[in-house]
């Protein structure tokens, strides 16, 4: 049986016709959505390899802004660093 009236209600209020506890919307269950694991390895390994190349591209504009080449070799050695260690 669905209970509507049950809507206007708060949680765990009883109603006032039956007096029975809860209605139709809180006998549901939550919904439990499970992610692929190569799924989530995927996501993780593009948001790392993104961080690299933002860091990259911050070095690049701070090496234009300061016209300085130093910069640039710094970011590119932690960037290399950084994805040598983590086996990318």
């Amino acid at each position: 049986m669905l209970d509507l009236d049950a809507l206007g209600r708060p949680p765990g209020a009883p109603d006032p016709d039956t007096g029975q506890v809860g209605g139709a919307w809180e006998s549901l269950a939550p919904a439990q959505h499970a992610l692929d694991e190569r799924a989530v390895k995927l996501v993780r390994s593009a948001a790392e390899i993104w961080t690299y190349a933002l860091l990259l591209l911050a070095s690049a504009g701070a090496m234009l802004y300061a016209q300085d080449w130093r910069y640039l070799a710094g970011g590119l050695v932690i960037a290399a660093g950084l994805a040598w260690a983590r086996g990318i």
